[in-house]
């Protein structure tokens, strides 16, 4: 019980701290404030189980640690509004609304399921409708509007003469051509060290308007290139991608603006390894966070209709937040998308995710190999030679990638060895060789890497399914942790009677 009143404390010092943040923050005050009542509603309700003597059981710290650590995150996204750092912020993450949405979500799914293990013959079984009560807020959409509204009051009071990021917050792309509204002049770019490489260009550092942020450079011959990755990023906003700011075309090379990120998480697992090479890159519930976080990335990326064609660790980037680590899918150089004609303008209602999925939706070989799906692969002759033809796949080629990626994270290899040659690797893809998972990871992760990987595109799963199947994963996971903190108590006992 003396556990639980401490991370109760914890909470407490959380819940203080977002509350402030939210009457402190510059831009996005509202969902702030809305995530500071939900963070209310969660301290009163762990101090009621507290008095109420409601929580005794030692199986239930890992799931109240799970929920600290989703209040960690909620607390850094509200306190970077209110930072140095808001300008930056309001051009990069100004439209937030699904990384608030996503913290609403986790927090009372995982809420719910604390409730439940306790409320089981408790008198703590009244409690869930003090909290939903206490809980209650406004449609989330409509404080996003208002936010989105209050952004571009609060830059033109204080940064009058900035258009460019004023325009960004109010413009549309048109899928076709260069958006006038998210053009930057490059000679206000400073341009830094080199820190990646993506399809199409080099990747820098950059120092632009007084923030931070990270470059791509593209020959100014290559306007396809350019046009596709800036037309796609353009009209993506979610938490775990990769955010444009803007793009600029000049001679010899045209530059994409974007927000700078730590590292990428291929050279985060791989310096994991390093330090620790007897253990895996990380712990069991930091690894199935990350996966869960690109499969969220993905499962929103398709569900706008875009194939993004060459995931792999070093494509997903981090950021250290707290004891958190963040991932953002990036690097868009060889994506497709489906429907290009009015893509972006259908009804909310359109089921535009299953188009991803549908009979030969792409074509052209693209990623890399090691992760390149067998069908993306080059089609052989039966003489062994490459066709000409070029391989038309769906969405669930990134289905695959995504399996070899959830292998880098756990076991922190690459998929096949840099030693064999191109061609030898797509022959073992082919026929369904596929690296040995850890003996011990997750059974159910490894079970659904496993779906992920298979030869056939129609067995893999979609990325709705794999984050449906993720979720619970990482519930059963927190339960595993549970029986073990409880019988590592249960053995101490025992020793010291």
């Amino acid at each position: 019980m003396e556990q639980f009143r401490d991370r109760v404390k914890e909470v407490a010092i959380i819940v203080t701290a977002v509350r402030e943040g939210a009457t402190a923050s510059m831009i996005n005050r509202n969902q702030c404030g809305s995530l500071a009542s939900v963070y209310d509603g969660i301290d009163d309700y762990l101090k009621k189980l507290v008095e109420m003597d409601a929580a005794n059981d030692v199986r239930l710290l890992p799931l109240l640690d799970e929920i600290i650590r989703v209040l960690e995150r909620g607390k850094v996204l509200v306190l970077q509004y209110g930072s140095a750092q808001w300008f930056e912020l309001a051009v990069t993450r100004g439209d937030n609304r699904e990384a608030f949405k996503e913290i609403h979500l986790l927090l009372e799914t995982n809420m719910k399921t604390l409730h439940d293990h306790i409320s089981q013959g408790s008198p703590a079984s009244n409690l869930w409708r003090f909290f939903v009560h206490i809980c209650a807020k406004r449609e989330m959409r409509a404080i996003a509007e208002e936010d989105h509204d209050k952004i571009l009051e609060t830059l033109q009071m204080f940064y009058e003469n900035l258009p460019t990021a004023i325009d960004k917050l109010k413009g549309t792309a048109d899928m076709y051509n260069l958006p006038i509204n998210m053009q930057i002049d490059s000679r206000e770019v400073k341009c830094g060290k080199e820190i990646g490489k993506g399809a199409y260009g080099l990747v820098r550092e950059a120092y632009w308007l007084g923030c931070n942020f990270a470059v791509k450079t593209i020959k100014t011959t290559d306007i396809d290139a350019l046009r596709k990755e800036v037309g796609i990023l353009a009209k993506l906003s979610h938490p775990h991608i990769v955010q444009l700011v803007g793009f600029s075309r000049g001679l010899p090379n045209s530059m994409i603006l974007m927000e700078l990120m730590d590292g990428d998480l291929r050279h985060l697992t791989k310096d994991r390894v390093k330090s620790t090479p007897q253990a895996p890159p990380f712990p069991p519930e930091v690894a199935i966070d990350i996966i869960s976080q690109i499969a969220a990335g993905m499962a929103y990326l398709h569900k706008q209709g875009v194939f993004h064609g060459d995931l792999k660790a070093s494509n997903v980037l981090v950021n250290h937040r707290g004891g958190h680590i963040e991932a953002k899918i990036a690097d868009f150089g060889v994506s497709q998308i489906v429907q290009l004609t009015n893509r972006f303008h259908t009804s909310k209602h359109s089921d535009s995710g299953s188009s991803v999925y549908s009979n030969s939706s792409f074509s052209g070989i693209v990623g890399t190999t090691g992760w390149r799906a067998p069908e993306v692969s080059d089609i052989q002759t039966k003489e062994g030679e490459t066709s000409s033809v070029k391989p038309t796949y769906t969405g669930k080629a990134d289905v695959f990638s995504f399996a070899m990626t959830c292998y880098e994270v756990v076991s922190g290899k690459l998929p096949y060895s840099s030693d064999l040659p191109r061609q030898s690797v797509n022959e073992l893809v082919r026929e369904g060789v596929r690296p040995e998972l850890p003996e011990d990871i997750n059974p159910r992760l490894s079970s659904l890497i496993q779906k992920c990987w298979q030869t056939e595109a129609p067995e893999r799963p979609t990325f709705e399914e794999i984050c449906f199947d993720l979720q619970e994963i990482k519930a059963l996971e927190t339960e595993a942790q549970g029986r073990q903190k409880f019988q590592k108590r249960k053995k101490s006992r025992c020793t010291i009677s």
